[in-house]
């Protein structure tokens, strides 16, 4: 190799350059067990781990979840800020995962995620969790319903259920029981739930009962179900206006 051709190799790498890229210290974690009702926090940091200004554009999250703004937007290389991502699973059970999305001009990957997963456990269980009208050929209409909706704390915390109501546009159902009531752990009631199916089509609009409850400062809401079958298959229903 000739001086010339050191001498341009050596300038080559000395100007050398890679850009901004966006490291995540922890992508993918998890909270554990937790009621529905509870809010959880965990901060995340941010890292630019290039040799020029990473640009945070966006910090964004799924359904359920939210991601504070972090404190800096710019980071020069080397630098790092923290991002909060809050978790609320109002009306969610069992194991879930969710995602934020962290937008950046990293070179290599605009778009990065930060997953995490929760197994959820509801403070309040409802028995049945929903209910069913079938149809009868014979009589050419769905079956009335005289049911009874059992609503128990199982969890450590005291919750409210402060109305029940019906969804907008939805069949005629009577409730009849509490409409506010405090649930102290262990506490049940039971509703009667009634539904007259006699000038109902054959396509009822899509209806449920609305539990709504208060803890502290949250509002949440539970939904339980009434659907119509007919041949064994769930009637596809109607929408009223």
């Amino acid at each position: 190799m000739n001086k010339l051709s050191s001498c341009l190799i050596l300038a080559v790498v000395g100007c050398s350059s890679f850009g901004q890229l966006l490291s995540i210290d922890k992508p993918t974690f998890t909270f554990g067990e937790m009621d529905d009702i509870s809010r959880v926090s965990r901060d995340v940091i941010l890292s630019n781990s290039g040799d020029k200004v990473l640009k945070i554009e966006k910090v964004k999250g799924t359904c359920g979840c939210t991601a504070a703004k972090p404190a800096k937007e710019e980071l020069a290389p080397g630098e790092e800020t923290v991002v909060t991502i809050s978790f609320t699973p109002v009306g969610l059970s069992g194991e879930v995962k969710k995602t934020v999305k962290v937008t950046t001009n990293d070179i290599e990957r605009r778009v990065k995620l930060i997953t995490f997963t929760a197994n959820i456990h509801p403070i309040l269980l409802f028995t049945p969790t929903g209910f069913i009208s079938d149809y009868n050929e014979e009589t050419g209409k769905f079956a009335s319903l005289e049911e009874e909706l059992r609503i128990v704390n199982q969890g450590q915390k005291t919750i409210e259920i402060i109305k029940l109501e019906i969804n907008k546009n939805g069949v005629p159902v009577q409730i009849e029981g509490p409409a506010k009531v405090i649930f102290e752990p262990g506490h049940e009631e039971v509703y009667k739930v009634t539904v007259d199916t006699e000038e109902l089509s054959d396509r009822p609009p899509r209806t449920w009962i609305i539990v709504r409850t208060k803890f502290g400062r949250t509002y949440s809401a539970r939904n339980v179900h009434i659907r119509f079958k007919r041949n064994n298959k769930f009637v596809v229903p109607s929408y009223r206006k």
